[in-house]
């Protein structure tokens, strides 16, 4: 009798609506940072922005143009600074001059690891100001800068920075942050550690992880290490690549993904994976020149 009783009870809760439709676990690691972003100065509403970004217009303050910084005059479409030249003929050339480094400029060009198709472009408006992401539409690709030696085929592209992003005027250059859940600065295979792809302040060649300030720390305040100079490009291919360096200074494998269209890297997506379970894609990055 009291097993009828429960299953009439159970049928009244459900036809009064007391079992409201369960509502589906967001999976990504994006969700985590969901409460950081809504607290940021300029939220974006999380559901939206994954399909639609609204591009938001800039105002830039009227400067001297002989004052504004060499990030300044990028967004404002000018060339870099003349350098200042020092004289004195106590002046003596102890090296030699180094290579001239040629400027590149375009667009990256996000696609499936497989071979199987393009996904998009690296975004200029990347989620809440915080970290990158891409879309499909080229017209909302970022354009990026970088030096590389021209007489190299696999090299350094130094001092790369995007000219258009929401958030390029603050953290111009294009780096790696040590990703949200990271218990250290370290990547590797068997961790779930990851990283974004954010803006950040400049860092040296094969630095180890840096306490300078970045996009996802200003955004969320959760304070995160950083490295700008991780990129490698081959000029045959256009390929890009990108490689973090270990507090100990060891070079793990950098794998490039996409979870939810946000950009990240890791040494192992499979661990990162089985944390945060939606799917993921493993991606390549191409550098499109303009």
């Amino acid at each position: 009798m009291r097993a009828v009783f429960s299953l009439f009870s159970l049928v009244a809760l459900a036809t009064t609506g007391v079992f409201a439709t369960p509502v589906p676990e967001c999976l990504s690691e994006l969700c985590g940072s969901i409460p950081l972003f809504d607290s940021s100065p300029s939220p974006v509403d999380f559901a939206a922005s994954i399909t639609k970004v609204e591009t938001p217009t800039r105002s830039l303050p009227e400067r001297d143009v002989e004052q504004l910084t060499n990030a300044e005059r990028f967004v404002r479409g000018l060339p870099p600074k003349r350098p200042k030249l020092l004289q004195g003929s106590s002046l003596r050339r102890t090296q030699p001059s180094p290579v001239p480094l040629t400027t590149y400029r375009g667009m990256v060009r996000i696609d499936k690891e497989d071979g199987t198709g393009t996904l998009g472009y690296l975004s200029a408006h990347p989620f809440s100001g915080a970290q990158y992401r891409y879309q499909p539409d080229i017209n909302d690709a970022a354009i990026v800068t970088f030096k590389f030696d021209p007489a190299q085929t696999l090299g350094s592209a130094s001092e790369f920075m995007t000219e258009n992003s929401d958030i390029q005027a603050s953290f111009p250059n294009l780096g790696l942050v040590q990703g949200r859940d990271d218990t250290d600065s370290n990547i590797a295979a068997g961790s779930f550690h990851y990283l974004y792809i954010a803006g950040t302040t400049p860092t040296s060649p094969d630095a180890t992880p840096q306490a300078v300030p970045n996009s996802y720390t200003a955004v969320t305040g959760t304070a995160r290490t950083a490295e700008s100079e991780v990129w490698t490009f081959n000029s045959d291919t256009n390929a890009l690549t990108l490689q973090w360096v270990n507090t100990d200074g060891s070079k793990p494998t950098t794998i490039l993904f996409t979870q939810s269209t946000a950009l990240y890297a890791s040494a192992d997506p499979h661990a990162f994976n089985a944390r945060y379970p939606a799917s993921i894609i493993r991606v390549t990055y191409t550098f499109v020149p303009l």
